[in-house]
């Protein structure tokens, strides 16, 4: 897996109305010393297709400087490393709790059938 770090504000193109992208912003390309501390740094990432085979790039931040970001990066690429899953912002409930009841399967037979149950009838609707 690779990861990159970037400048970013939420600053807005005054002729457009939309975003500058990311590291686009005039303010954050300036040597003013005003404009040093604009913006926040933020880290991204390729993660493994999720279940709907699309491609996801989650990111994490805001930081408030590069090292600290890259930092942030770093640690989680390498807990994706160690076979942690994917912090997923868009994920659905029910998804989640699916893969946690795969995970359980160490629970006594009647414990992982009454948390298959509660999933199916009470949280899944």
């Amino acid at each position: 897996m690779k990861g990159a770090t970037f400048h970013r504000c939420g600053c807005s193109n005054p002729e457009t109305g939309k975003r500058y992208a990311p590291g686009k912003c005039p303010r954050l390309t300036s040597n003013k010393r005003a404009d040093r501390d604009h913006g926040n740094w933020w880290g991204r990432y390729d993660a493994p297709m999720g279940a709907d085979q699309k491609r996801r790039q989650p990111w994490i931040g805001p930081f408030e400087t590069q090292t600290a970001a890259e930092n942030a990066l770093a640690a989680e690429l390498a807990r994706l490393g160690a076979g942690s899953p994917v912090l997923d912002k868009k994920i659905l409930v029910k998804d989640y709790l699916a893969t946690w009841l795969e995970g359980k399967r160490s629970l006594k037979s009647d414990t992982f059938k009454s948390y298959e149950e509660a999933i199916r009838l009470y949280f899944n609707p």
